[in-house]
């Protein structure tokens, strides 16, 4: 959740996917730790309201912000001219560019759908391609409008999935086809020193498992309904959690901030059944 005022010093958390609570109480004992849970979800809920208001308004959504950015983008003959963008990096699954004159946006490119597109060679998707590309679109798009509604927009980076008229290069000749694109918005707080990243990874990938294979055995027997860990058996695996982990401890406010995310995540996960990414490196990240 990115602060809305760069110069806020709140801690937040940003967005874009099982609740671990600290083992030291936040509290003085005998303290009632229900009443701060109370009080953030009564905030939770202000939030969900003032969304309301805005829509029955009529601001400018972030939707609209992203049609209009895509008719600045540089077009050859009504295709995106990928050639006129620069390309910043690549995830799991996709490769990423920013239009230079215009970086609030970075554009994602789907390589498997790319490939698929390449190997079609069309400028346009054939019928049954296309039906199955607009239900993948539909479906991420329905997914990102779940975030939005459970986390709030304003602690996400709103991303669009949709089927564009493409430029795209592939040694030294270009090619007009139609490709699955997400838009999404550029953030800098993947530069700020002062984020803490909250993915955990794949634990069965992680070399520390064969060193403690006791540990990793007792945390799968609790996961399975067989008994209990704690927060030390969990940071084994998880090192880079552990500055969250110290913070909560020390600091009020960004536990509180903590705490409001695992109660937007609970809700999430009863609604839709779904987890949200945290596999995936800086998916979810907390600003202090």
């Amino acid at each position: 959740m990115q602060p809305k005022n760069p110069e806020e010093k709140k801690p937040t958390t940003e967005i874009p996917q099982s609740e671990v609570v600290s083992s030291q109480p936040l509290q003085e004992g005998g303290t009632d730790n229900t009443k701060p849970i109370e009080t953030i979800q009564r905030k939770i809920d202000d939030r969900k309201q003032i969304v309301k208001v805005r829509e029955h308004l009529g601001i400018e959504s972030e939707d609209t912000k992203i049609k209009s950015f895509i008719g600045e983008l540089p077009n050859k003959e009504g295709f995106i001219d990928f050639s006129k963008l620069q390309r910043v990096g690549d995830g799991g699954t996709h490769d990423v560019f920013i239009y230079p004159q215009n970086p609030t946006f970075v554009i994602k490119l789907n390589r498997g759908a790319l490939e698929k597109a390449r190997s079609i060679g069309q400028t346009e998707l054939p019928p049954e391609v296309r039906t199955r590309a607009d239900e993948y679109v539909e479906g991420e798009n329905s997914k990102n409008e779940q975030l939005y509604k459970h986390f709030g927009q304003e602690h996400c980076l709103r991303e669009k999935v949709m089927v564009q008229k493409i430029c795209v290069e592939q040694e030294g000749l270009s090619q007009n086809i139609e490709s699955v694109v997400s838009i999404q918005e550029a953030s800098d707080i993947f530069k700020d020193p002062n984020r803490k990243d909250f993915s955990a990874g794949y634990t069965e990938q992680d070399p520390s498992v064969e060193e403690n294979k006791e540990v990793y055995d007792k945390m799968n027997r609790a996961l399975l309904g067989g008994g209990e860990f704690d927060e030390k058996d969990f940071l084994k695996f998880n090192e880079k959690a552990k500055p969250i982990f110290e913070l909560v401890d020390k600091d009020r406010e960004f536990a509180d901030c903590v705490r409001e995310f695992l109660l937007r995540f609970k809700e999430y996960f009863e609604v839709t059944g779904k987890f949200i990414d945290l596999a995936g490196q800086e998916n979810v990240l907390f600003l202090q």
